[in-house]
């Protein structure tokens, strides 16, 4: 089950591992990140900064009550449709 303080573990160690870019180029394999990245192209940020910001917008989004965070809920709403896609 993904949780934020995973996902943004997660990307903070492909960060790391110079494998941060991999939200923007496979973006149909990490839907967790896409809400967070489209905004930021839409802002005209660079690409080589977005997954950078990205992992500062989740941790100031951990910083905030449980129910004002917005990337929780969606992934509340992929961990339904995965359960529901294996359930079936």
């Amino acid at each position: 089950m993904l949780t934020l303080k995973k996902i943004k573990d997660d990307l903070d160690n492909w960060i790391f591992i110079g494998i941060g870019d991999d939200i923007l180029l496979s973006a149909e394999h990490r839907p967790e990140y896409w809400h967070l990245v489209s905004k930021l192209k839409a802002l005209k940020v660079e690409a080589e900064f977005i997954p950078k910001v990205v992992l500062i917008l989740l941790e100031m989004e951990l910083k905030r009550f449980v129910l004002f965070r917005p990337t929780m809920w969606r992934l509340l709403v992929l961990n339904l449709k995965r359960a529901l896609r294996i359930g079936v």
